[in-house]
Order: structure tokens, then C-alpha cells, then sequence
């Protein structure tokens, strides 16, 4: 009987430890979800905003009407707000954040903090002296280099956040065996709780993932908007002279053909825009075997016209006739034809005689080289160094897409597990693709 007392004592003491020590447990994985990932979330929202400021000052640079600096500035102030509350705490949109007590991170903090004034500052100087601020001047580098170390402090104070979770994680996991180790009468309870714990684990690194993906989800369509905004101007622009040409009696069958062109060329390539995104980020993409001198064929086949009419030479060879691989072949050819359109452009920008563009491909042990050069001149070290940023390009058209050259350097870095490159050769640029050649096949065998 009093044996029963004490096993039933003991079940009680236990059960009390157990309660006592996952209480402490959940406590623990909570304060970890309350201190840490409110940092991730307002990092993310300060990269968020000083993107749409740097988006914000070259359009108003640009000339666009419906921004002004007074967007540049909230947006750099709302980061600055952001990170003063990492700092210090406070509220945002009723929320109340916690300051953080990490040394490490509030120096990170600190330091961000200095950088976004200091970026503020250079923003209200480039746009004091847009006239001299144009891209590839002294100010435009120094905005540049102020814009992506602000990027990479909030890159590096996300990075610290991670291995601080990264740690606390082991810790508890730590916890977890000592429940396992120290209950083994109750065994059945603690395997449910740590899946239990487990799963909230899990979904907090999906919210975090989630968070992620929504950043740059915004980003993207920051992006189609900022390639947006100039064509529909210049549609508007069209469809108001239009009107001036009629209430004037001025409007002739020429000018509305001509219009009506302008117009559905502008629309086109905002619909080649969304249909870039579409076709890059569909998940329905199927890999397939293909010929690499049918890629060139197909992709020459695009341009060959405007090489005729403009007396650009063109030649390609390919190692071997039989020469295949395995991967997105539409994709590739779309690479290889952006190349060829990019040097027709320069050879009509600068009435080029004598034009010649070359593709080679070629196959080591490792790798399938497929090199597009042309002899255009080149592209200048201040150019080369941005040409694959998202952001950037180098035509002033309306029309341009800038993005591309940064989609094809993602396309062929993240989805085919390659390399691309540019570099100034002899007497014009090459852009080079080098592919893993363990994908490569022979189609005749």
C-alpha cells in the first residue's frame, strides 16, 4: 500500500517536473519566436522600402511626374523608423515590438542606422544635382555604392538574426533530449510533444520562407512597374496628340497610322514583359534533349533579317554537329537571341561597318561553352560592372527591358546550374555560358 503511495507520489512528482519542465519549454520556444523573428520581419520591410526609394529617385530623375522626392524621403524615413524601432522598441501599425538586447545586433542596428542617413543624404544631393547625376557620373557610383551597402547591412543583420535563431535552436533541441533522456515513463506524451514542437518550428521557418517569397514577390512587381510606368506615359502622350491633331483639323491618315504603330509597339513590349515573368517563373517548364547548333539556328532565325538589312556578318560553330543537352531549350535560345539583339543595336547605335558577330561552342571534361562576341567595340568598365544588375540597363528607349540580362543570368545560374558571364575581348564583348557538361548527351546514340 504505501509502496502504491510511493509510485503513485512519484508519478506525481514526475508528472509535476514534466508539466514544470515543458512549460519551460514552450516558454522557451515562444520568447525565441518573439525576440528573433520580429527582427527578420522589420529587416525585410526596411529592404522593402529603401528598393522602392531607389525605384522612386530614378523615376523622378527620369522625369516621371507621379513621383516626387517627397515619396524618396517617406520611404527612406519609414526604414529609418523601422530600424529605431528595432533599437529601441515602439509601435508600428498598433503593433509593439520589444527592443532587442543582443550586443551583437544592436551594433548591426547601429550601424545600418548611420548608413540609411548617410543615404538619405546622397539621395537629397543626386536629386539637388539631377543634372549631373545621369548614370555613369560620379554621383550616380556614389548613390550606388551608398544603395547596396545599406542592402548588405540589412543582408548581414538578417544573416545574424539567422545564426542567433540558428542557436537558439540547438539549444532547445538540446532540451528536447533532456525530456526524452529524463521521462522515459512517459515517453508516448513527450514523442507527441517534441513532433508538436517540431511542427511550430517548422512553421515558423515557413513563415520566415513565406516572408521571403513575398519580399521578393514585391519585388518583381516593382520591377514590371517600373518597366511599365514610361511605355503607358508615352501611350497617353500618343492618344493626346492625337486628340490636339483632330481639334486642330491637323489629324492625317500618316499621323494615325503612325501613332496607331508607335502605340502597338509600346504595348507589345509591355506584354512581352509579363510574358518574360510568366514563362520564367512557371513551374510547369519541362526539360528536354535537344541539339545545340539547333539553339543557334533557332535563335539567328529571329534576327537574320535585320542582319541582312543592316550588313551584319554573322558565323557559328559547333564542336560537334551531335552535340546535345539536357534542359530548357526555349529558354537558352531566348538567352543566345538577347545577345545577338544587343549587338545588332550597337552596330546600328554606332553605324558599325564591317559588323561580325561569332557563336562558338565548344565541350571540355567539365563544361559546355557556348560564347557569343561581337566586334562593337565593347562595353565601357563602369557598364560592365552593372549589366546583370536587376535594375540596370543600358539603352534610354522606352521600350528597353532591362531586366532580361539579369533573367537569363537567372535562368542559367539558378535553374540550369550553369555560369554566365561578360567580358571585353579584342575589339568588342563576350558574353559566355558555361553549362555542366554531365547534362550533355549524344542524340545519335
Amino acid at each position: 500500500m504505501n509502496k502504491s503511495r510511493y509510485v503513485i507520489g512519484l508519478f506525481i512528482l514526475i508528472g509535476i517536473i514534466f508539466q514544470y519542465t515543458l512549460f519551460y519549454s514552450f516558454e522557451k520556444g515562444y520568447s525565441m519566436s518573439e525576440k528573433n523573428y520580429p527582427l527578420i520581419t522589420l529587416t525585410l520591410d526596411i529592404k522593402h522600402e529603401i528598393s522602392n526609394s531607389h525605384i522612386w529617385l530614378e523615376e523622378v530623375l527620369f522625369g516621371d511626374t507621379n513621383e516626387s522626392i517627397d515619396n524618396v524621403i517617406v520611404s527612406i524615413d519609414n526604414a529609418m523608423h523601422y530600424a529605431f524601432v528595432m533599437l529601441n522598441g515602439g509601435q508600428i501599425d498598433n503593433l509593439t515590438f520589444s527592443a532587442t538586447t543582443d550586443k551583437v545586433i544592436r551594433k548591426k542596428i547601429e550601424l545600418l542606422i548611420s548608413q540609411l542617413i548617410k543615404y538619405k543624404d546622397i539621395s537629397m544631393h543626386r536629386y539637388q544635382q539631377s543634372s549631373n547625376a545621369h548614370a555613369g557620373t560620379q554621383l550616380d557610383k556614389e548613390f550606388d555604392k551608398f544603395y547596396f551597402n545599406v542592402l548588405d547591412d540589412a543582408n548581414e543583420l538578417v544573416s545574424n538574426v539567422n545564426e542567433i535563431i540558428k542557436d537558439d535552436l540547438l539549444e532547445y533541441k538540446k532540451l528536447e533530449k533532456i525530456l526524452i533522456l529524463s521521462f522515459t515513463v512517459l515517453i508516448t506524451i513527450i514523442v507527441f510533444l517534441i513532433y508538436f514542437n517540431n511542427k511550430m518550428i517548422q512553421k515558423r521557418e515557413k513563415e520566415l520562407i513565406d516572408q521571403k517569397k513575398l519580399l521578393h514577390m514585391g519585388e518583381l512587381i516593382s520591377n514590371i512597374a517600373h518597366h511599365w510606368r514610361q511605355p503607358l506615359n508615352s501611350v497617353g502622350l500618343i492618344i493626346q496628340k492625337l486628340k490636339f491633331y483632330f481639334d486642330q483639323d491637323q489629324l492625317t491618315a500618316q499621323t494615325l497610322d503612325n501613332s496607331i504603330d508607335r502605340a502597338m509597339q509600346l504595348i507589345n513590349t509591355m506584354s512581352k514583359t509579363i510574358d518574360d515573368f510568366s514563362h520564367f517563373f512557371s513551374i510547369n517548364k519541362k526539360k528536354e534533349n535537344f541539339l545545340l547548333k539547333d539553339v543557334i539556328t533557332e535563335a539567328y532565325s529571329t534576327q537574320k533579317d535585320a542582319y541582312l538589312r543592316n550588313n551584319i556578318d554573322f558565323k557559328y560553330s559547333v564542336e560537334n554537329d551531335d552535340l546535345s543537352l539536357y534542359g530548357y531549350k526555349n529558354e537558352l535560345t531566348q538567352i543566345i537571341e538577347k545577345f545577338l539583339n544587343n549587338a545588332k543595336d550597337i552596330f546600328i547605335e554606332n553605324k558599325k561597318e564591317l559588323a561580325l558577330v561569332t557563336v562558338k561552342v565548344s565541350k571540355n571534361r567539365r563544361m559546355i561553352i557556348i560564347k557569343t562576341c561581337d566586334n562593337g567595340g565593347g562595353i565601357s568598365n563602369d557598364v560592365i560592372e552593372k549589366i546583370f544588375y536587376p535594375y540596370f540597363s543600358t539603352k534610354v528607349s522606352s521600350s528597353t527591358t532591362g531586366i532580361s540580362l539579369y533573367m537569363s543570368k537567372r535562368i542559367i545560374e539558378d535553374q540550369m546550374a550553369g555560369k554566365l558571364s561578360v567580358s571585353n575581348e579584342e575589339s568588342g564583348a563576350c558574353f559566355t555560358i558555361e553549362l555542366p557538361a554531365n547534362d550533355a548527351k549524344n542524340i545519335s546514340n
